[in-house]
């Protein structure tokens, strides 16, 4: 459709394709957003647990760099490829330390809910209860019989 079109910004038809399409994405999300909240692996290793917590904030940023993409994409009135790709270059760098502070409260309100969920997650590794499954020192996985 986009080669069929000499402006696709200005088609209306492929306009709206993109949005339900995004919206699609962003819902198929939620189910792989809820188990992530809900996931929790008590680890008795050290080593595994800090490895466990690396990989899970890797999959936070990853759902969240998709969410806020595809909400964005299903919300806004046209898509058009530079605003999408300062949009998640925006995104992407939210992710990174405060080190570069924006004065925005936009801004300001991306970066409490990075460290709500840097703390969920740093919550989840100290193995808060929940889950009767985990690994020994040894690193084998134990779970009820």
């Amino acid at each position: 459709m986009i080669h069929e079109s000499e402006d696709y910004a200005a088609n209306e038809e492929l306009q709206e394709r993109i949005r339900s399409g995004a919206g699609y994405f962003h819902k198929e999300l939620e189910p792989v957003r809820a188990l992530y909240d809900k996931t929790n692996m008590p680890l008795d290793n050290k080593e595994l647990r800090k490895l466990l917590a690396e990989r899970m904030q890797a999959l936070d940023d990853a759902l969240w760099i998709k969410e806020s993409l595809l909400e964005a994409v299903s919300t806004r009135g046209k898509f058009a490829i530079t605003d999408y790709l300062k949009l998640k270059a925006k995104v992407m760098l939210s992710l990174e330390d405060d080190s570069t502070s924006s004065g925005s409260s936009k801004a300001l309100k991306e970066k409490k809910e990075r460290k709500e969920r840097k703390d969920r997650t740093r919550s989840a590794e100290k193995g808060k209860g929940g889950s009767s499954y985990g690994y020994s020192a040894s690193g084998a996985l134990s779970c009820p019989v």
